[in-house]
């Protein structure tokens, strides 16, 4: 058992609160909120056969093009037996009081019990709006102005910081990934990291936790600076990205269209010899980052992705170090 211990302290930055809120009622439609998370929020809406979904999250790499793409992924996924038909053109809009474009949309036909189905999403400051719609009268072009006058009825905040580009990272080299990845792969865990390496882990995680929040020259603000790996094995359930020109091999991936992530990081790992060079896998929720195994190397993809991704799924609070978004705090785990 662990217990952490704040070793620096900081304010949080306004980002905590959420920017917008969501509509109480929606054209008569029956509410029902099953989620009111201090960062995860949704909103459902339904009668006969309509259903339009709100979700309000502050997501890691805060970027509407990068989780449109995630969750148009998961859509056509969970729709694609069940009649999914031909989309409509992805359209960028600017809205919730943005004056550059900020928010993506698509529509689909369905056939079967619904008639069509869409999706919308759009950032607002550190934080994003999902909307996704199906509906058993509306065609797909009636759907997708169903779900622009959505974002229409949720008002404007003050303040926000602009959207971030609206863009996604091109591909990359398949023989420089295979080759980078490949030496990592067999990465050699360390069981139990002394004090001397979480704290130096905590360093790196403070800078780790401004480029999450999407910090000057990180995915979700430089997303050019970045190219897209294959992860195997994963379908839509991640996407993988790093940098250009990385020779060190650190690595990202989104998950699913839940707005977390997990990433592969260079640390410093100490010993009773000498300090070399190490990495560490860590699981990125919507409210802190956290080191959840650390290693002689940056573990590859293949190897990290999953035992991180399970912890953030089952809502697990275990790791070694961690750091809130918008603070200066570095938590250490001790032992209980």
């Amino acid at each position: 058992m662990w217990a952490f211990a704040a070793l620096l302290a900081g304010p949080a930055q306004a980002s905590d609160a959420p920017p917008v809120a969501l509509p109480a009622v929606m054209d008569g439609m029956r509410t029902v909120q099953p989620l009111d998370e201090p960062f995860n929020k949704v909103v459902s809406y339904e009668s006969d056969g309509e259903i339009i979904s709100l979700y309000l999250f502050r997501a890691t790499h805060p970027n509407a093009a990068l989780w449109f793409e995630r969750a148009e992924a998961i859509l056509m996924s969970l729709w694609k037996e069940r009649g999914l038909g031909e989309g409509g053109e992805t359209r960028r809009l600017s809205v919730v009081g943005s004056s550059v474009p900020n928010a993506l949309a698509r529509s689909f036909a369905v056939s079967g019990d619904y008639k069509s189905t869409g999706l919308a999403v759009a950032q607002i400051g550190d934080w994003l709006i999902k909307v996704r719609s199906s509906s058993r009268t509306l065609d797909r072009d009636a759907q997708l102005a169903r779900i622009e006058q959505v974002l229409a009825t949720i008002a404007a905040p003050a303040g926000v910081k602009p959207a971030n580009p609206l863009t996604l990272p091109e591909p990359c080299p398949p023989a420089a990934t295979d080759a980078t990845f490949k030496m990592l792969l067999n990465s050699e865990a360390i069981a139990n990291p002394n004090a001397e390496t979480m704290l130096a882990a905590g360093a790196v995680l403070l800078t780790g936790a401004q480029q999450m929040a999407g910090g000057e020259g990180s995915l979700a603000a430089a997303p050019d600076s970045y190219c897209r790996a294959e992860l195997p094995g994963m379908g839509p359930a991640a996407a993988l990205y790093h940098r250009k020109n990385d020779a060190g091999g650190e690595w990202t991936a989104l998950l699913a269209d839940s707005g977390t992530s997990v990433s592969g990081l260079k640390t410093l790992i100490f010993d009773k010899e000498k300090t070399k060079e190490g990495g560490m896998i860590t699981a990125n929720g919507l409210d802190k980052t956290r080191a959840v195994l650390f290693a002689q190397g940056i573990p590859a993809p293949e190897a990290g992705f999953m035992p991180a991704a399970r912890l953030i799924v089952a809502g697990s609070k275990e790791g070694y170090v961690a750091v809130a978004y918008g603070t200066q705090n570095i938590e250490v785990a001790l032992p209980k």
